[in-house]
C-alpha cells in the first residue's frame, strides 16, 4: 500500500487515506467504493489518534458528506479543542466566514493559514481568490503569482490571474496568460 509506505505510522496512513478520499471528487479521481473506504479511513484515524486535530477534521469531513450533522459537530468541536491553530481546523473557520458573507474576516483567516504554512501554493491561491472577491485586485494578482512560484502546476492560479487582468481591463495580457494554459485565449 503506497500510503502505508510513504507514511509509516498507521494513524498517519489512515489520515492520508481519508484526505485522498476527501479530495477525490474534486480531482475527478475514480476510486472504487470511495465513500465506504473514506468512512473506514476516517473512523480508523480517529480510533488510532483521537487527540489529533487532523483525524477529527477528516472524520468531520466524512460525516458532513453523509449528512450526519451530530457526528460532524462532535468531531469539529474535538478538532477545535485539540488544536485550534491546525490549518485544517482553521479552514473550517474560513468556510464559516465565507458562508456568513464575512469576506474580510475570510481574508484574515486565510492569512493566518499562510502564516502557519507559507510555502503551500494552494493557500496563496485561495488568498488570491478571496482578495478578488473583496475587490483587491492588485493584492490578488501578487498572491496568485506567488502561488505559481510555489507550485508551477497550479493552473487555477493562472486562470485567476487572467480573471484579475480581465477585471483590470487588460484583455490582451489575459489572453497571453490563458495561452500558457494551453487554450487559444482568443475565444469569446
Amino acid at each position: 500500500n503506497l500510503v502505508m509506505f510513504t507514511h509509516p505510522t498507521p494513524s498517519t496512513a489512515k489520515l492520508r487515506s481519508a484526505g485522498v478520499y476527501f479530495v477525490a471528487p474534486y480531482e475527478e479521481l475514480d476510486l472504487p467504493d470511495a465513500r465506504s473506504k473514506w468512512g473506514e479511513a476516517a473512523q480508523r484515524a480517529v480510533a488510532l489518534a483521537p487527540d489529533l486535530a487532523e483525524a477529527n477534521v477528516r472524520a468531520a469531513q466524512y460525516y458532513r458528506s453523509v449528512r450526519d450533522t451530530n457526528a460532524t459537530k462532535m468531531h469539529l468541536a474535538r478538532a477545535f479543542a485539540v488544536d485550534p491553530a491546525d490549518p485544517l481546523v482553521i479552514g473550517f473557520a474560513l468556510e464559516r466566514a465565507i458562508m456568513d458573507g464575512r469576506m474580510e474576516d475570510a481574508v484574515d483567516v486565510q492569512r493566518r493559514i499562510i502564516a502557519i504554512d507559507p510555502l503551500v501554493a494552494t493557500h496563496r491561491a485561495n488568498l488570491g481568490a478571496l482578495l478578488i472577491m473583496t475587490g483587491r485586485l492588485d493584492e490578488a494578482r501578487v498572491e496568485l503569482e506567488r502561488a505559481l512560484e510555489l507550485g508551477p502546476a497550479a493552473q487555477y492560479a493562472r486562470e485567476n490571474i487572467a480573471y484579475v487582468l480581465i477585471l483590470q481591463r487588460q484583455p490582451d495580457e489575459a489572453r497571453r496568460v490563458l495561452r500558457r494554459l494551453g487554450g487559444d485565449g482568443g475565444r469569446g
